[in-house]
């Protein structure tokens, strides 16, 4: 699972699996997938804090263009 940004309690990662274009924003004991095409939460899992989530939705949002690079590179048999 590609890293495409490490955050003090938060990850977000890329996984090469299924559409749609998605990205995950992991913590020590939560999850949450976001569509890549319009950022809308799909997956919540576990207690999310708000800060960690909102400081990561943030960094993904201004940097959705590498997100996709990522995408694009581990997906390429999509």
């Amino acid at each position: 699972m590609p890293t495409v940004k490490w955050f003090g309690s938060c990850t977000i990662y890329v996984y090469a699996d299924h559409n749609p274009p998605h990205f995950h924003i992991q913590g020590p004991d939560w999850v949450v997938v976001f569509d890549l095409r319009d950022f809308t939460e799909t997956v919540r899992d576990g207690k999310v804090p708000k800060g960690p989530l909102r400081e990561a939705l943030k960094w993904a949002t201004a940097n959705a263009e590498a997100i996709w690079v990522e995408w694009g590179r581990i997906n390429e048999h999509e």
